[in-house]
């Protein structure tokens, strides 16, 4: 491919139907009902033009601009699209390009990939809502849009490195797994932290969550518990700051993460090896 950008319709249309499936690249093209949307879009993407000036120039130009409280590099946003599944990362590697270039992503409730993992990739993200089952469903959608996009709480979590490698199910779902940590370790309002093997510290039996201070609950083989004492919940509340003293965050958890799910793949691909010795 000569130019992988393209500065017309036809030049995008025709590397479309090159790489994608028939049907889905059939479905595209053919638009909705009588087609007026689709028509007018490209209307409208043919009246952009150049209007170039000899004299009179700014020394600096600026496109960036606001659209609806986002700050964005450029008066283009993406706007929610279907079959976006016809790639593995679907929405989020949308998400991705859209932030490389500082713009925002419009997402569709319709979308093949959780907000979560989406707004990790972006954060600067317009959540369409279609009216999909009960009014309560449809408050509990915005509530975790509202918590992750513009909500005042901060989540921190720690997991042992040990976590990540446990065989919990098969690979392929526990890969995804991995690469789902990797996305919201990128979320403005989540912390995590990853605790190494390598490093000493305090043996847990169970996990724990503590909530503001208030409530701690956490479960044991047999049951689920609930603590509200003071005095336990500032012991919880010790044993948490000691891990959290020793994790690695940012970059470095991310690139254990990263090995981790390595070290799977390579495990599988040794273990087919061997079946077909």
């Amino acid at each position: 491919m000569a130019n992988k950008w393209f500065e017309t319709v036809a030049v995008a249309q025709r590397r479309a139907e090159r790489h994608l499936p028939k049907s889905v690249y059939g479905a595209l093209i053919a638009g909705a009902e009588a087609g007026l949307t689709i028509d007018d879009n490209v209307n409208a993407f043919r009246e952009i033009g150049f209007a170039p000036h000899v004299a009179g120039l700014p020394a600096t130009r600026e496109m960036a601009t606001t659209v609806m409280g986002q700050d964005i590099s450029l008066p283009v946003i993406i706007s929610p699209t279907g079959v976006q599944a016809v790639h593995p990362d679907g929405e989020v590697a949308v998400a991705r390009a859209a932030a490389a270039r500082g713009t925002a992503m419009g997402l569709s409730s319709f979308a093949s990939k959780p907000i979560e993992q989406v707004i990790a990739a972006n954060p600067k993200l317009f959540f369409q809502m279609y009216w999909v089952g009960t009014r309560d469903d449809m408050a509990a959608r915005m509530e975790r849009g509202r918590l992750l996009l513009s909500g005042d709480r901060l989540f921190h979590f720690v997991l042992g490195e040990h976590a990540l490698r446990a065989a919990l199910a098969e690979p392929d779902v526990m890969a995804e797994q991995l690469r789902h940590l990797l996305e919201v370790s990128r979320l403005p309002r989540l912390r995590l932290g990853i605790l190494p093997t390598r490093i000493r510290h305090y043996m847990t039996f169970c996990g724990f969550w503590i909530f503001d201070n208030r409530v701690v609950q956490l479960e044991t083989y047999s049951a689920a518990i609930t603590i509200t004492q003071p005095r336990e919940i500032a012991m919880y509340a010790k044993v948490f700051e000691h891990y959290s003293s020793r994790a690695l965050y940012g970059q470095q958890a991310r690139d254990l993460i990263g090995q981790v799910l390595a070290d799977l793949a390579a495990n599988c691909t040794s273990s087919n090896s061997e079946k077909h010795s």
